[in-house]
């Protein structure tokens, strides 16, 4: 009887410990595909604001197929709540970039836009949060940038 046991116990320990693993290794893939879409985007907003004519950096240019390949990853190995926040960041991204293709902004017209795309990342992190962290309060903002009427932005720029 021992014997047996002994044997149910290790069975039980073995699939226990390899449902965690599984967990953890569905964790930590959802966490990095999550962590790419926000890496992404912040790289496509850049590249945005340079299309705009905000941003003089002519090394950042939309990477679109990085983009692709990371909404594909996230639609992969995330919840629906996650995929459905990513699409609707994309959606939003797919506005503004063709509005800035149509006709580049003044400078409030930017950023409303930016601000659209932020609210939408705001929206995605959120989801990530609720899903993959600890339960807490709802974040207000992901960046500190400071708000479109800031005197700073008033300054003239340091060169």
């Amino acid at each position: 009887m021992t014997a047996l046991t002994t044997l149910v116990g290790v069975v039980t320990g073995a699939a226990l410990s390899r449902r965690s693993q599984q967990r953890q290794w569905s964790l930590d893939r959802q966490t990095s595909a999550c962590l790419a879409v926000l890496r992404e985007s912040s790289s496509l907003l850049v590249g945005l604001s340079v299309l705009s004519g905000r941003c003089s950096s002519s090394s950042a240019v939309p990477d679109w197929q990085a983009w692709n390949r990371t909404l594909a990853e996230v639609a992969l190995v995330a919840d629906h709540r996650i995929v459905e926040a990513a699409n609707a960041l994309d959606e939003e991204i797919w506005r503004v970039h063709l509005e800035v293709r149509r006709s580049p902004a003044p400078a409030e017209d930017w950023f409303e836009r930016r601000e659209r795309v932020e609210a939408a990342r705001l929206m995605f992190n959120e989801q990530v949060r609720q899903k993959l962290t600890a339960p807490g309060p709802p974040l207000q903002r992901i960046m500190g940038r400071p708000a479109p009427d800031d005197p700073v932005w008033d300054r003239p720029r340091l060169r």
